[in-house]
């Protein structure tokens, strides 16, 4: 939207000129993780810092998606925590109280296995949740749609999160989608995963004016 654009423009311009006042010496990782967050957080209608929503076209976008491209089951990774509940209104207003489950950090471990219950019996259809939370040991090949909302920076957390998918028991193609804001860090951060880059793991000097051009 256009307020995204001029927040994005802003904030790119502030983060530019942070790091560049560090010309001469190391660019922390943290530091520049910290500036391109605050870039991702706006191509994703947050302003966490300030504990706000700004409109985005990527949740009606979504909602499309799931209406016309899915037949049957489909996960949905969020790297935000907000933009999942924020998602999860959503998609309960448009295909039915109970439609879809959450899981993240603040879900209990006993809600989480009612949460991945339902979604394997075919009793809720879409699960939406958090890389960090379903990496290693759960099985979800009742599902062949498989969506990244947002992507985590962190390459583990997508290679770990595809898994989930190809296990005993997958009889379908899985089929995986990203749903990016153009023109913004989220180009780079895909483009990054895609090439089996750590970001922010070995930042030159001049590297990190590649994310702020």
């Amino acid at each position: 939207t256009m307020e995204q654009k001029r927040l994005y423009d802003q904030t790119k311009n502030e983060g530019y000129a942070v790091l560049k006042g560090m010309e001469g010496r190391p660019v922390f990782a943290t530091t520049f993780l910290a500036q391109l967050s605050k870039l991702h957080q706006i191509a994703n209608g947050l302003l966490l810092q300030q504990k706000l929503h700004i409109e985005s076209l990527k949740y009606n976008a979504m909602l499309e998606m799931l209406e016309n491209e899915v037949s049957n089951q489909a996960t949905i990774w969020f790297w935000f925590v907000e933009t999942l509940t924020r998602m999860e209104g959503l998609v309960n207003k448009k295909f039915g109280p109970g439609s879809c489950g959450i899981i993240h950090g603040e879900i209990s471990h006993a809600e989480r296995l009612i949460t991945l219950g339902r979604f394997q019996s075919g009793r809720s259809r879409f699960l939406l949740a958090t890389p960090g939370t379903l990496m290693e040991g759960q099985n979800l090949t009742c599902c062949d749609y498989v969506t990244y909302f947002n992507n985590s920076t962190h390459l583990v957390h997508r290679i770990q999160s595809e898994d989930r998918f190809h296990r005993i028991g997958q009889v379908n193609k899985v089929t995986y989608t990203d749903l990016v804001t153009h023109g913004t860090v989220e180009d780079k951060i895909l483009d990054n995963l895609q090439k089996n880059h750590k970001i922010g793991a070995d930042i030159l000097q001049d590297q990190w004016q590649q994310w702020f051009s």
